[in-house]
């Protein structure tokens, strides 16, 4: 079966994600979260040396009707947009009226106590229209091959991760 097939391969080999390689394959169920009538918001925020560089908040995921919208840490929406990585097309974004359903702080709050300061993860949170729940955390944004139509994004994350602080 599909699910037999994802427990018996090594997650991580395909993109050379070597610490995703040494984690036992697990299949968990969880709870469908979804409220009636209301879509889930997937929120991930990168976390770089104890603070929040960018908030990427997506609906449709893992969809063809995947939209997104990137926000600083003080919850303002930036004027750039995620590259799909193999063609670097823009991804469509959410109307230009979207905002954080959550409060930043919030968001940032429990981020970084997620975090607990690493050197740089993105946690991810989900809305699921009335209560926000915790969802995953990564080494690998977007399998490490993370692309945003401004490069000064790029630069801040650059700036904020202090690799002194990484083992």
């Amino acid at each position: 079966t599909v699910s037999e097939r994802w427990t018996q391969e090594k997650y991580g080999s395909k993109y050379k994600q070597w610490a995703y390689t040494e984690v036992d394959p697990v299949l968990y169920l969880e709870e469908n979260i979804r409220d009636a009538g209301s879509d889930l918001l997937d929120i991930r925020v990168f976390v770089c040396s104890g603070m929040v560089t960018t908030i990427l908040a997506s609906t449709g995921v893992h969809t063809d009707k995947q939209l997104d919208a990137i926000f600083d840490a003080n919850g303002h929406r930036l004027d750039t947009a995620a590259l799909v990585f193999k063609t670097l097309v823009k991804r469509p974004r959410l109307p230009a009226g979207f905002s954080l359903p959550v409060p930043p702080e919030i968001i940032c709050h429990h981020s970084l106590k997620i975090a607990n300061g690493s050197d740089h993860l993105r946690i991810d949170l989900m809305w699921n229209g009335s209560e926000l729940y915790f969802s995953e955390i990564t080494v690998y944004p977007r399998g490490g091959y993370m692309l945003f139509s401004d490069q000064r994004l790029f630069n801040h994350l650059g700036d904020t991760w202090d690799l002194r602080d990484s083992w």
